[in-house]
């Protein structure tokens, strides 16, 4: 997605450049100016849940039926899900100027567009929608309020040096000590051989947090903070340091996550419009359902459409049934496990993955697991959690904390967050409670990003509104 994002975003900064004619230049001026409309959002939102309906009845109903994934339209739910989609977007941001814009646009991209599509053309149950939309709208009213007060460290982007390398460091000696180098393979295709080995032998004695911050947290940091200070030697070791991980752990998302922090610099930095992430995502969707219609080649539109969009939705109408019927969690795995018997004797994702027939492990988003704890209290209680989460990722922006950096060392950790684990999990497992830690020491008075950047918040202050 973030390559595509930022080369979408670079169509727009060619279009930025002198032309021959006055008249080209008005055309250029004003196309760039349409992306920031209201309109560009909408219409691009509106393209891709087209798109994804249109690759739900020729690719998923046709091949992946047997797990649940029928072609039952309803013209009434089909109806009510683009009513629903317009008010979303009626109330979510159309220009990027803090953190959470991003969250809320990829959250209604990734996670509640394919959910909408599912309920009308898979004729799903209401209930779990309703309750996702009113979790939705409670994260855009308490992502907004005063910027929270944090403290500065003088010597705190030395500690983030310091943090970074040595953790980086530490964790690639951990996997070479302990014969990580066996495993070492770049194909794709032979990742899930080696995988499970990788985990017997690696993940032990907590070093499985270790790699996740490292590869999640630690590395992207690094990444960013090279490019800022130009240190394009480190930059070019942090890529390689990945490219070793990859090849090391066989998760194949290891080697993209600096083509996102790369695609961050770029696009953020050219104060870019919200409208090409759907933008980005559409072109992503058509460009596997062609493959697959020319060629009859399933993997991409098996990753990107199948996989990125509608295993989550789908899991999220599972969780909805399944713990309809069947004992709450009430955070007995995990926060209050001291405190609480967790009910079950597999994890939930295992639960979910027998219910629904794949037999996978079907993690999933705080939208699915929030129910799963506490049915529709724990929806509407991470709803409000998850709306000042927001708000404090927007409060370094608006302590001297440049745009672009808040999104790069934010963007890798709440992926999890958005698409596929618990609100809990993903702040300690997957970084990003470590990533807030980093930009708060990141922070300082007078900071030259600042103005590299244009101002610390684009020339907003006081309140979120």
């Amino acid at each position: 997605m973030f390559l595509f994002l930022a080369l979408s975003n670079n169509i727009v900064l060619v279009s930025r450049q002198p032309t021959t004619t006055g008249g080209r230049m008005r055309y250029t001026a004003k196309f760039q100016a349409s992306l920031f409309s209201p309109f560009a959002l909408l219409a691009f939102i509106s393209l891709l849940k087209i798109s994804l309906g249109y690759s739900y009845f020729v690719f998923v109903s046709e091949t992946y039926w047997p797990l649940g994934f029928r072609w039952d339209p309803s013209a009434p739910k089909i109806l009510e899900s683009w009513v629903l989609l317009f008010a979303l977007v009626r109330f979510s941001p159309n220009r990027l100027t803090r953190p959470s814009d991003y969250m809320i646009v990829s959250l209604i991209c990734l996670s509640i567009i394919p959910l909408l599509s599912l309920y009308g053309l898979a004729n799903h149950p209401r209930w779990p929608v309703y309750t996702v939309f009113v979790t939705i709208l409670l994260i855009l009213i308490f992502r907004r309020g005063r910027a929270i007060r944090m403290p500065y460290f003088s010597s705190g982007r030395d500690l983030v040096l310091a943090i970074t390398v040595l953790g980086s460091l530490i964790t690639t000696a951990w996997m070479i000590v302990n014969g990580g180098l066996a495993y070492f393979n770049l194909d794709f295709s032979l990742v899930y051989e080696f995988r499970s080995d990788v985990r017997d032998q690696l993940y032990t004695h907590g070093f499985q947090y270790f790699i996740l911050w490292a590869t999640k947290v630690l590395g992207p940091a690094l990444l960013a903070f090279a490019l800022w200070q130009k240190w394009w030697w480190v930059a070019a070791a942090v890529v390689a340091l990945h490219v070793l991980w990859f090849g090391i752990s066989s998760h194949k998302a290891v080697l993209f996550f600096p083509f996102i922090i790369l695609s961050v610099w770029v696009w953020v930095r050219s104060r870019p419009a919200l409208s090409i992430i759907p933008l980005a995502l559409l072109i992503i969707v058509v460009s596997s359902l062609v493959v697959f219609l020319a060629f009859d080649q399933i993997m991409p539109a098996s990753v990107f459409v199948h996989r990125l969009f509608f295993i989550p939705a789908n899991n999220t109408f599972l969780y909805f049934e399944f713990f309809s019927n069947n004992p709450k969690v009430f955070w007995s795995n995990s926060v209050l496990e001291l405190f609480l018997n967790y009910p079950y004797a597999d994890a939930p994702g295992r639960l979910i993955g027998e219910f629904g027939g794949s037999g996978a492990f079907a993690n999933n988003s705080f939208l699915s697991t929030g129910y799963m704890h506490g049915g529709f209290g724990g929806m509407v209680l991470y709803g409000v959690l998850v709306g000042l989460l927001f708000r404090v990722f927007d409060s370094f922006q608006h302590n001297g904390m440049p745009l672009w950096m808040s999104v790069a060392v934010l963007a890798v950790p709440t992926q999890a967050l958005l698409i596929s684990d618990d609100l809990f999990s993903s702040m300690f497992s997957h970084g990003i409670g470590l990533a807030l830690l980093l930009l708060l020491l990141m922070r300082r008075r007078k900071s030259p990003w600042v103005a590299e950047n244009g101002g610390s918040d684009g020339g907003q202050r006081g309140n979120f509104i």
